[in-house]
């Protein structure tokens, strides 16, 4: 159940995304064998969202080529936990990197 959902999302101390900005992430999910199994490329923030002590990103996928692309939940803020279902899955925060150049295509 959904906690609480906010328009922005302070990723860090001086850090803060607000609807419409374009950031990157890196590391996410982890395959047992240490295969990153994450987003990848440019992304759009929609919103934040916090389920328990966790907290997730739902952003839009921005491909240069093509536009607008899928969307995606980005897990942000917590503890690492192992879904019950994929057990050989580890999913770990993503890190947010906020781009200087916020042009949209």
């Amino acid at each position: 159940m959904i906690q609480s959902m906010e328009s922005t999302f302070r990723y860090s101390p001086r850090g803060e995304l607000k609807r419409g900005d374009l950031f990157r992430v890196s590391g996410g999910p982890i395959y047992r064998d240490k295969r990153r199994l994450g987003h990848r490329g440019t992304f759009e923030f929609l919103y934040a969202f916090q389920i328990g002590k966790r907290v997730y990103i739902e952003a839009r996928e921005v491909d240069p080529n093509y536009g607008y692309g899928r969307s995606a939940t980005l897990f942000v803020r917590g503890r690492s936990y192992r879904r019950p279902a994929t057990p050989g899955v580890m999913v770990k925060t993503y890190k947010v990197r906020k781009l200087r150049n916020q042009q949209t295509v």
